[in-house]
């Protein structure tokens, strides 16, 4: 889901952009939804499939780290899947999502006229197209072309080996984003795949393929074990003239419990080799009580991360003299040479425990801890389904680190202050059709 991508962003003011550009991407898309829902509109065994997930979103946050003291969002979003036959060997697969939001939903002012929504009065209102691709079934191979998801490695919360779109735990209920490629897939066996990839450049402005990615991945699966290989290799770019190695290795194992190993390394040739090439998770699951009860849990060790153990995460932000805690992160600078991401530490552990109270109702409690600065995020959700095909929920959260558990101590990367909030809830209702 688009909105909840991130801690729930203090809420901006919309101004009313200019008849052109409101317009421009809305209408220039609406044709194209209502011919998708046209086609499938369609009689007969014939006629594509149309499915989807509607999705209500209301969200309070109490603001922190120069955020505001409250703020508020409504969200209404819409995923549109699109499946239909070309032939006999031929799939086209389509998928879209619609958002009309306000509030802490959309992003601050300065993304917001670069981005695809389209403000207004009451909510602004944005299309992005998630899938868009073929598959054509031959004897031997297989082959997909167009925006796709490619999905790498069995890491159920970090997987690092999905390097070309990883999952992020902290926003479980995101939409994985797809990529611009081609994947030729063989079947050497009936336990396993090999698979060659090609995915475009990270900037779709980059007209000299700089940074294409080329890859290759093999997985086979025994009674009680998986295991994949990959390697692959991104074009020189600014910044890596010689271009980057990465090989990966993914492991499931059944034994009573599950285990699974992730890891990955990325090898610039131009400055050498290092832990800090290195990510890699394991983890463990198990079910205890008939079922009822699911536990999780997953270390991660993210080499790349900007920061050492022992460094502060002010020092991610260059706030032109200001206190970095004072200034709503929506509006913080990255330091020289330093690139905030999801993940800026080394170490990181998650936990999880979903309990199913009967066939309708469950609860979840999870936490994401990042152990270099000992900071929290726990969650609390609460999921119930009235009826076959709809689920209404409630999230909790409440980021803690030290210093806002003992009022001393330094800030913490998953703390109030980075985050922008001292706790959040989200009340949703889902239905899928």
């Amino acid at each position: 889901m688009s909105a909840a991508a991130g801690p729930v962003p203090s809420p901006v003011p919309l101004r009313r952009p200019s008849a052109p550009r409101r317009a421009s991407a809305a209408r220039r898309a609406a044709p194209a939804v209502l011919a998708l829902l046209a086609a499938a509109a369609g009689a007969g065994a014939d006629a594509p499939e149309l499915s989807g997930t509607l999705v209500s979103s209301a969200a309070a946050s109490a603001g922190a780290g120069g955020a505001a003291v409250f703020s508020m969002g409504w969200e209404e979003y819409c995923n549109l899947r699109l499946k239909a036959a070309a032939g006999e060997r031929g799939t086209v697969y389509a998928a879209a999502n619609l958002v009309a939001a306000s509030g802490s939903y959309l992003p601050p002012a300065a993304v917001l006229a670069q981005t695809a929504f389209v403000a207004g009065e009451n909510y602004a209102a944005a299309l992005e197209l998630e899938r868009l691709y073929l598959r054509i079934r031959g004897e031997a191979l297989d082959f997909e072309a167009g925006l796709l998801r490619l999905s790498l490695g069995y890491g159920p919360a970090w997987r690092p080996v999905d390097f070309l779109s990883p999952p992020n735990p902290l926003v479980p209920d995101a939409r994985p984003r797809g990529l611009l490629g081609a994947v030729v897939s063989a079947y050497p066996s009936g336990t396993s795949r090999i698979k060659a990839f090609l995915a475009a450049p990270t900037d779709p402005r980059d007209a000299e393929a700089e940074g294409t990615a080329l890859g290759v991945a093999g997985d086979v699966h025994g009674g009680r074990a998986s295991l994949l290989g990959l390697y692959a290799f991104r074009t020189p770019e600014p910044g890596y003239p010689r271009g980057r190695h990465i090989a990966g290795l993914s492991a499931k194992l059944e034994a009573g419990a599950g285990f699974v190993l992730d890891a990955l390394y990325e090898w610039n040739p131009d400055a050498g080799a290092g832990w800090n090439g290195l990510r890699a998770a394991v983890g463990a699951d198990y079910s205890l009580f008939g079922g009822d009860l699911y536990v999780l849990g997953q270390y991660l060790y993210n080499g790349p991360g900007a920061l050492d153990p022992g460094d502060d995460v002010g020092d991610l932000y260059d706030s032109s003299g200001d206190p970095w805690y004072e200034t709503a992160p929506a509006e913080r600078l990255p330091a020289p040479g330093v690139e905030p991401s999801a993940f800026n530490r080394r170490n990181y552990l998650l936990a999880s425990f979903l309990y199913r109270f009967g066939d309708y109702t469950r609860a979840t409690l999870s936490c994401a801890a990042c152990l270099d600065d000992l900071s929290f995020l726990p969650s609390l959700t609460v999921e119930h389904e009235p009826f076959q095909g709809l689920a209404v929920s409630g999230t909790v959260r409440v980021p803690l680190d030290a210093r806002s558990l003992s009022g001393s101590g330094g800030y913490g990367e998953l703390g109030p202050a980075n985050s922008g909030s001292r706790g959040s809830v989200t009340l949703s209702a889902k239905l899928r059709f």
